[in-house]
């Protein structure tokens, strides 16, 4: 009697999970991805807030909200994606306990770093828009106090279009005065620079966004129809994971700041490393 209280008392996931070998294996496989993700999550943005923290050559309300973002990250590989695999875990083990915890917990800690990383790359955007809006007086406007005071993806988007018919509006207003065969006493900025630095905000707000929204769309679905996809929402969820990883690979490949950062702070680690070894020796 009590074996059969105890199976009533098991959620339907677990049921389902003994009776299909293909939903016992998209569990397994779901908990080493969030575990091989996690390490590189942490490894990644690790490096990336080690080697900024030396960087002095960084704007620094741009290299703060760059900080920020990698912090949020770094604690989406030590904290949600852990607990994500531990939540695979306990379904195909059948372990209720560790899954009535992790349940909430996983939830609760993804909800609120997802929402951390949409507002600092929603302060990113509005950042690219004040430099482009201020110019020159950008560096003397926007310092760290102020950012840190900052109110995503909406703002975002809208900063985004601001931005390119800005920059549609200056480049058309560059090649008339070049057509003219006049001077252009007062240029604004550097735009070839400024578009770079556009550019590499918005592969990190695209990339969010892609990896996004196959949950949305499974959430949007489950909402309407009112049927549970437990292995999208598996696969789809450790996609919003799998951005804290790509990040750092962002940063280091379209943001020349930071990849000199990184190299100076990998060569000065393995200099340390020589170093300690050769004394070792002594």
């Amino acid at each position: 009697m009590a074996n059969n209280n105890s199976v009533a008392t098991r959620p339907p996931l677990f049921l389902l999970v003994k009776s299909s070998p293909h939903v016992f294996n998209s569990f397994v496989a779901l908990s080493v991805l969030n575990i091989i993700l996690s390490i590189s999550a942490t490894l990644g943005n690790t490096l990336i807030f080690i080697a900024l923290r030396r960087e002095s050559c960084f704007h620094p309300p741009s290299r703060l909200l760059i900080l920020n973002l990698a912090i949020t990250d770094l604690c989406v590989g030590l904290i949600s994606q852990p607990l994500a695999a531990l939540h695979s875990i306990s379904i195909f083990t059948d372990r209720l306990p560790i899954y009535q915890f992790t349940v909430e917990v996983t939830y609760i800690t993804s909800a609120v770093l997802s929402g951390v990383s949409l507002f600092i790359l929603t302060f990113i955007s509005v950042d690219r828009l004040l430099a482009l809006s201020l110019g020159m007086r950008y560096r003397q406007t926007v310092t760290a106090p102020r950012v840190r005071i900052f109110t995503c993806v909406i703002i975002s988007t809208f900063c985004y279009a601001k931005i390119c018919h800005t920059l549609c509006a200056q480049q058309a207003k560059i090649q008339n005065v070049l057509n003219q065969g006049l001077e252009n006493k007062n240029p604004p900025m550097n735009m070839a620079r400024y578009k770079k630095t556009v550019s590499s905000a918005l592969w990190v707000h695209l990339t969010l966004l892609i990896c996004y929204l196959p949950y949305s769309i499974v959430s949007g679905l489950k909402a309407v129809t009112g049927n549970v996809w437990p292995v999208a929402e598996g696969f789809t969820a450790t996609l919003i994971f799998f951005n804290s990883s790509l990040n750092p690979v962002l940063y280091y490949w379209r943001i020349r700041e930071v990849r000199h950062a990184v190299k100076k702070t990998i060569r000065q680690y393995r200099y340390r490393s020589e170093q300690t070894s050769d004394t070792g020796l002594e």
